[in-house]
């Protein structure tokens, strides 16, 4: 008697844990919402034939707010995990920084904002236990970038640029589940864009040309809710 007990035990053990592990099998859905630190650096040049050339860079940091929805389709191979995921999210907030001249007096200010982004990854994962994976991720990510630049001296009007860049995306993170298909997940990615290039408006384009360039980076750190089909 002890004996079948023992051995009902075991194979009841056996399906909850297979039962378990395919958790992570299938198409999911999900929301997500965290803070994005912010980064880029950033450089404004003046070739001005009357008051002389110069050149300037500066440093931008910012805390967004990130918050979106994703979904995607994993399937798991004994503690192996393959997964295929696609994010569509919002910044909001943005980075300025301003440079005074040798009199205390505001001379110009560069303004950068994300808006929405676009994130296909990879999601390479390993079981610590059927209800809980750990995973890294690679991809792209396409950004809406906004920038606002001041010409150097003042006197005119801002040039806009908004254009979205592609860049690399990577990250890890780990998911666990709370209710049979409802999972908690948290995760870090970066994001690091390509160098960004533009002309800058001046009152005087014939002998005062200017231009600027940001190089963008994310630091997001989010917390999302999966249900599983």
């Amino acid at each position: 008697m002890k004996r079948s007990i023992n051995i009902g035990i075991t194979l009841a053990s056996s399906f909850f844990s297979i039962a378990s592990a395919e958790n992570f099998n299938g198409i999911y859905v999900g929301a997500s919402l965290g803070p994005n630190v912010f980064q880029s650096l950033s450089s404004q040049s003046r070739s001005d034939n009357i008051n002389g050339n110069r050149a300037e860079k500066g440093h931008h940091t910012a805390t967004l707010l990130n918050y979106g929805f994703f979904a995607g389709y994993g399937v798991t191979k004994e503690t192996l995990y393959l997964g295929a995921d696609l994010s569509f999210t919002f910044n909001q907030g943005e980075s300025e920084t301003t440079s005074e001249n040798r009199n205390g007096v505001e001379d110009h200010s560069t303004m950068i904002k994300e808006g929405y982004s676009f994130n296909p990854t990879i999601r390479l994962g390993k079981l610590i236990s059927p209800q809980m994976l750990l995973f890294i991720k690679l991809g792209v990510a396409g950004t809406q970038i906004k920038g606002s630049v001041t010409p150097m001296g003042g006197g005119y009007a801002e040039t806009k640029n908004k254009k979205t860049l592609w860049g690399y995306s990577m990250g890890l993170g780990g998911e666990m589940y709370a209710t049979e298909n409802i999972s908690i997940r948290a995760d870090y990615t970066f994001n690091l864009y390509p160098t960004q290039h533009f002309n800058v408006a001046t009152a005087t384009p014939a002998t005062n040309k200017q231009s600027a360039k940001i190089s963008p980076r994310d630091n997001i750190f989010r917390l999302g809710v999966t249900y599983n089909f």
